[in-house]
């Protein structure tokens, strides 16, 4: 067998194992084709998240925003920088090069609103649906 697929396999079971204990379940109750959405709710996913962390020893990747809530925050830093230098505008005061800076701008202040005001994240990271998916996530870092 492939070293690679030999740690996957191995790294999958950790995975399995602490996620089964991180939940209360019997071991062996989770297998690598276990859909992480129906295992961790929504509600509760941050918690389990962490616990599930806490029990494998191993440092998962961090929970993600949903794309829509993302684009809204950053539309909403560009409606914000556009309102600026309109009203810049307005007063007399010209920035030159206003609608490049306005989109730097724009992308900062999305970025800083969802860093320290949107709610913290709850969807699973992108591309990771099951454990297995996750095994290899992780290894795939690791690499």
């Amino acid at each position: 067998m492939d070293p690679g697929a030999e740690a996957n396999m191995t790294l999958e079971s950790k995975l399995c194992a602490s996620l089964a204990q991180a939940l209360g379940l019997a071991p062996g109750a989770v297998r690598a084709d276990a859909r992480l959405d129906e295992l961790l709710p929504l509600a509760h996913r941050r918690e389990l998240w962490s616990a599930w962390e806490r029990q494998s020893g191993l440092p998962l990747p961090a929970l993600d925003y949903r794309f829509s809530t993302k684009m809204s925050w950053f539309a909403g830093g560009f409606v914000a920088a556009l309102f600026l230098f309109s009203a810049l505008r307005t007063v007399g005061i010209h920035v030159p090069g206003s609608t490049m800076t306005g989109g730097v701008l724009g992308l900062l202040l999305g970025a800083a609103g969802l860093r320290w005001l949107a709610p913290r994240p709850v969807e699973l990271p992108p591309g990771v649906h099951t454990v297995g998916s996750l095994a290899a996530r992780i290894l795939a870092r690791e690499a």
